[in-house]
């Protein structure tokens, strides 16, 4: 059977009949029917992802459907991840990466208290945060290192990583 999403169906034996003569069927009323339930699948949503600076934090959102709690199974770059339980939804997803790079977040399956979600596809379920490391200085000097009051130095810096850089 493949009955419509959330719906109760009712499944009745009208009659069982032997193979061989005579048929003898039984009565519709000596057959019970049977009281199935049929359950959404649970989804998920993953939104969130940022460019953040390393040890920094980034909240994504996990938004699920179906009846909690949930066991969440995930990939991180790709690589299948310890699954963990969500009480509520929306849940919100505290991430740090440790170290400069590119990190993809990806929600492969969810079991609700009912049943397994289909696959979770990628445009919904995934979301990349970006770990920038934090820039150095190669060297800075300043051009005089004893001044009178209403006097200006030139301090150069040199930053070690390439980019675009501002100074404080």
């Amino acid at each position: 059977i493949t009955p419509a999403p959330t719906a109760s169906v009712v499944l009745d034996v009208d009659a069982v009949y032997y193979s061989g003569l005579p048929a003898c069927p039984s009565s519709d009323a000596n057959n019970g029917g049977l009281s199935v339930t049929v359950n959404d699948r649970p989804t998920a949503t993953l939104t969130g992802g940022s460019v953040i600076c390393v040890g920094g934090n980034d909240d994504m959102t996990l938004t699920l459907t179906g009846v909690g709690p949930w066991t969440v199974s995930y990939t991180l770059n790709g690589i299948p991840q310890a699954d963990f339980v969500v009480a509520n939804s929306p849940y919100t997803w505290n991430v740090t990466p440790a170290t400069a790079g590119s990190y993809t977040y990806c929600i492969t399956s969810v079991e609700d208290v009912n049943c397994t979600s289909a696959a979770i596809p990628a445009a919904t379920g995934c979301t990349t945060v970006q770990a920038i490391a934090y820039p150095t200085l190669c060297n800075y000097a300043i051009d005089d290192l004893e001044l009178c009051q209403g006097q200006c130095a030139t301090m150069t810096i040199t930053v070690c990583e390439t980019g675009l850089w501002s100074v404080n």
